[in-house]
C-alpha cells in the first residue's frame, strides 16, 4: 500500500510537469495525420497519446491513455516530457528525418 501511494504521488508530480497543451493547429495537424494514416505506426501512435493527453480530464492519467491506446504508461510519459522539452515533431518521430541524407550519406560527399 505505501509503495503504490508512493508511485502514484511519483506519476501525478510527472503529470504535472509534462502538461500537454497543443495548439489548434497541432491538434489538426494530428488529427490529418492520424486520418490518413501514412506515417509510422509509432508516429501514429505518439500523435494518439497526445491528443488524448491533451483532453486534460482529471482521471486520464498516463496509465488510463495508455489502457486506452494499448500502450505502457511509460511510453505515455515519454512522449509527453518530448513534447514539452523538444516540441511537437520531437514528440511524433523518435529519430528526426534527416534532410538530403541516405543511408549516411550527405549531398556533400
Amino acid at each position: 500500500l505505501v509503495r503504490s501511494r508512493e508511485t502514484a504521488l511519483q506519476e501525478a508530480e510527472v503529470r504535472k510537469r509534462h502538461v500537454v497543451v497543443l495548439s489548434e493547429q497541432e491538434r489538426a495537424r494530428l488529427h490529418t495525420m492520424i486520418g490518413r494514416g501514412v506515417a509510422p505506426a509509432s508516429a501514429l501512435t505518439h500523435a494518439r497519446i497526445l491528443l488524448k493527453a491533451n483532453q486534460g480530464e482529471p482521471g486520464l492519467d498516463d496509465a488510463a491513455i495508455g489502457a486506452a491506446l494499448e500502450v505502457n504508461p511509460a511510453t505515455v510519459a515519454r512522449v509527453r516530457a518530448r513534447y514539452v522539452a523538444a516540441g511537437l515533431e520531437a514528440a511524433i518521430y523518435r529519430n528526426h528525418p534527416r534532410a538530403n541524407t541516405v543511408a549516411g550519406w550527405t549531398a556533400s560527399k
